[in-house]
């Protein structure tokens, strides 16, 4: 039979009770384009456990392995700087046998489960690589333009305003990131503009990677970015 804990765990309730009072739901910062929807990433799950956990001595271990019976299963243990722990077990999807779905089915099942044992909210999303149909299904990208308040269009590209008497710009440079890990809370003007055209085009790469439409949130920097900075070939 698997343990699902450590014989004592009043310390580690203890320290639960604690992080669970400044642990937030995960921020939605990634859209499906088979469903629409925007939904947490892993790495804003972690973004929203980690630093609360962490201040509880608390630490999260997840490990991929394959059972006797060839299961694959993830094991997702919270442990105290005690030496207590609790743990779930979780079953790794993977029915298009590729190492591709397998990685799509880690990453699923390390957000659920993560989610699940820190107690957050979260919107389903993604877990179409590890469970959809063996075929090339049709990816649809969002084209709707980001909505970016008090960010007029230029009319005149050639002969641009300086930036100080440009409202458009200015609405810009003060566009706040919520989102990410890197940058999150940082707003655009205060970032060097190699590190952020770095940012927005490796944010690019990753939807392309991962098969999934640019969300609202990265399309609204990547607009920001055009408007200080002007167009870019991407």
């Amino acid at each position: 039979m698997r343990e699902l804990q450590s014989p004592e765990i009043k310390d580690l309730v203890s320290a639960l009770v604690k992080a669970q009072a400044n642990v937030r739901h995960a921020f939605l910062d990634a859209e499906n384009p088979h469903f629409r929807s925007d939904y947490a990433t892993l790495e804003s799950v972690i973004d929203a456990v980690k630093p609360a956990f962490l201040a509880q001595g608390l630490v999260i271990v997840q490990q991929p392995m394959v059972e006797l019976s060839g299961e694959n299963i993830l094991i997702t243990t919270v442990a105290h700087e005690s030496g207590q722990w609790m743990r779930s077990f979780t079953q790794i999807l993977n029915e298009k046998k590729s190492c591709q779905s397998m990685g799509s089915g880690i990453t699923y099942a390390r957000r659920y489960a993560l989610a699940a044992i820190a107690n957050i909210g979260q919107t389903d999303d993604d877990g179409n690589e590890a469970t959809a149909p063996i075929g090339n299904p049709k990816v649809e990208v969002e084209t709707s333009k980001p909505n970016l308040p008090n960010i007029k269009p230029q009319v005149n590209a050639s002969k641009p305003e300086p930036l100080d008497h440009d409202k458009a710009v200015a609405a810009a440079m003060k566009f706040k990131i919520e989102f990410g890990r890197k940058y999150n809370g940082r707003i655009v003007g205060d970032i060097p503009q190699a590190e952020l055209e770095a940012y927005v085009k490796w944010l690019m790469a990753s939807a392309v990677r991962d098969g999934t439409a640019l969300s609202l949130q990265v399309q609204t920097l990547k607009a920001a970015y055009e408007r200080i900075y002007g167009k870019q070939e991407w």
